[in-house]
């Protein structure tokens, strides 16, 4: 039995997922789109893992460069979040999407955003390509953070904030 893409997309959205904006850099070229395809891999030794559509300018620019960061986003980053989420497939017109954004650099050369939550910055060790996207596999070469607000989530195709409960123990 074949799974429908929408019925499946429709399934995915019911998962609240953290917000990043990962980050990458080759050839005097700097790209930035927002993405909730991350995870960590594991903690010894240390890797993280994205997953990147194919035809996306994101993709050329992380298999080239070797490089990414992801960004974590707070709860007040929104429209930072929806500006770089515009889709930029490889046939459009480049565009730079950091010209307003204030960044720095770590150890690898991707962009780390200024206002990020936190950020680990990565280089690429592994990329595996299943179906229409690729996982990149990253060794992170510096990690830090930022401001002390709730980060912001995605859920049912809405941005919003993460509430602790006070009531809950520590895990």
């Amino acid at each position: 039995m074949s799974i429908n893409a929408d019925d499946l997309r429709d399934v995915l959205s019911e998962f609240a997922s953290g917000v990043t904006v990962v980050t990458g850099h080759y050839e005097h070229s700097n790209h930035a789109a927002t993405m909730t395809a991350f995870c960590s891999v594991s903690l010894s030794p240390p890797r993280v893992l994205i997953c990147v559509t194919k035809d996306s300018r994101s993709h050329r620019i992380i298999s080239s460069g070797g490089i990414f960061a992801i960004n974590m986003l707070d709860s007040t980053q929104s429209k930072l979040a929806r500006d770089l989420a515009q889709t930029e497939s490889e046939e459009q017109e480049p565009y730079d999407k950091l010209k307003d954004v204030p960044f720095t650099t770590a150890i690898t050369g991707a962009p780390i955003l200024s206002e990020s939550h936190s950020f680990i910055d990565c280089v690429v060790i592994e990329s595996v390509d299943i179906g229409d996207h690729t996982v990149f596999f990253g060794e992170p070469k510096a990690v830090g953070r930022g401001k002390d607000k709730p980060p912001l989530v995605y859920y049912k195709r809405q941005f919003g904030q993460f509430i602790i409960n006070e009531d809950d123990v520590s895990i």
